[in-house]
């Protein structure tokens, strides 16, 4: 089944200091639970800048079960919107999560490596549009979720000196 709405265009990155191959897993060290290399209890993920996209690749442990064998819906969730947190960085946005549309299109297995990529489509003032999928191969079958997300653009500077005097 394709999702009509998941298209590969993405808005290329073209603020300074963003390249190919750029390790985005500092940015967040200390607060990150997917990425954070600091946090004790993150997942370590490490998110990299590849094709224009945010880019990882990532085997989900046991703890991260809920079904017997299978990747916890709510861990996909997670994952899937740090990555599109990360590409909202990427273009020099401070953004929070406004909508995650998820199309789980098969269960995924734990202990299996995954692919895991995610863009920004488009930005439209205020909000940020993000399409992305994450992919895993075995002899059987060929996992391939795909998402979409949008985020909110926090224009509100007073807001973002808050949040960080809080942080």
């Amino acid at each position: 089944m394709d999702y009509k709405f998941i298209t590969g265009d993405n808005l290329e990155i073209s603020s300074p200091g963003w390249s190919e191959g750029t390790v985005l897993q500092d940015i967040y060290p200390d607060s990150s639970f997917v990425s954070g290399v600091e946090n004790p209890q993150s997942m370590k993920m490490v998110p990299v800048i590849r094709d224009q996209k945010i880019y990882a690749k990532y085997i989900f442990e046991k703890r991260f079960e809920g079904g017997p064998g299978l990747v916890h819906g709510g861990i996909l969730s997670t994952v899937l919107d740090e990555m599109m947190g990360y590409a909202t960085v990427t273009h020099n946005l401070w953004c929070v999560t406004a909508n995650l549309e998820v199309n789980y299109r098969s269960p995924c297995p734990v202990e299996e490596e995954f692919e895991l990529s995610a863009w920004v489509k488009e930005i439209d003032g205020k909000k940020v549009y993000f399409h992305g999928r994450y992919i895993i191969e075995d002899i059987f079958n060929q996992y391939d979720e795909r998402f979409k997300n949008i985020f909110d653009n926090l224009y509100n500077q007073k807001f973002k000196k808050k949040f960080l005097q809080n942080n």
